[in-house]
């Protein structure tokens, strides 16, 4: 594998024992699975990896955090912090990791959530740390099947959000920690096509239709929904 520091131009390249399945950068951190062992290298030093084994069955998904890596492979989940340590396996009635992908499952510091095959409608959420349901395991329920998700990546736990988008590309956002009359499932935008969140803030972009729209602060929809087209920042995509 050839590493070029767009900066400099400087090239590095990386050899391994194995097959490289899959590989993942972010976060300061390139983490590459082979068919045996999983290498996390930092940014700053491509000489010395971390290196740990892994169980049987190939990795089929890497996720990263500011925190945590989350590898799938051999019919489970498994998370870890960057120096290689064991974190949690979340895991939930008749789960099939051959069917998750980077689009219905997403990671943040303190959460994890994955979408539900048997019932598109529902997202389970589990606390990173640990693995269990998130708070008293109530599950994230919306009215239509539910194609994207993805969790924001900055501030506290209790304030932590998710977006998604349904089949009807309408885009939502809610919280992670409180659900009900409450906390209320709003509606962002419609005919999203994608979505992601910035990694240093709490900023939310997305396709919308022709065009590319940034949301400042999703969390104005809390506040005041008359000013959300204030915060907001289009450009055609086309």
């Amino acid at each position: 594998m050839q590493v070029r520091n767009v900066l400099n131009d400087a090239v590095d390249l990386l050899e391994f024992r194995d097959r490289v399945i899959k590989a993942s950068l972010n976060y300061a951190h390139l983490v590459v699975s082979t068919s045996l062992q999983c290498y996390v290298f930092s940014t700053k030093n491509w000489n010395t990896p971390l290196i740990f084994d892994l169980k049987e069955g190939t990795v089929s998904l890497i996720l990263q955090a500011e925190r945590y890596l989350f590898i799938m492979f051999g019919g489970g989940i498994y998370l870890y912090s960057y120096e290689g340590r064991f974190i949690s396996s979340p895991k939930f009635p008749g789960m099939r990791t051959d069917i998750l992908n980077a689009q219905t499952v997403s990671l943040s510091n303190d959460t994890i959530a994955i979408k539900d095959k048997a019932d598109e409608k529902i997202i389970f959420l589990f606390e990173a740390s640990t693995g269990k349901p998130l708070g008293d395991g109530k599950l994230l329920s919306h009215k239509n099947e539910i194609l994207e998700i993805a969790l924001d990546q900055k501030g506290l736990t209790n304030d932590r959000k998710i977006a998604f988008i349904d089949k009807n590309r309408d885009l939502y956002i809610t919280s992670v920690k409180r659900f009900g009359k409450e906390e209320q499932i709003i509606k962002l935008g419609t005919m999203v096509h994608t979505l992601a969140w910035s990694d240093t803030c709490n900023i939310l972009c997305g396709l919308q239709d022709t065009r590319f729209t940034v949301w400042y602060y999703p969390n104005t929809v809390y506040v005041d929904r008359d000013i959300l087209p204030k915060t907001l920042f289009e450009r055609d995509a086309r």
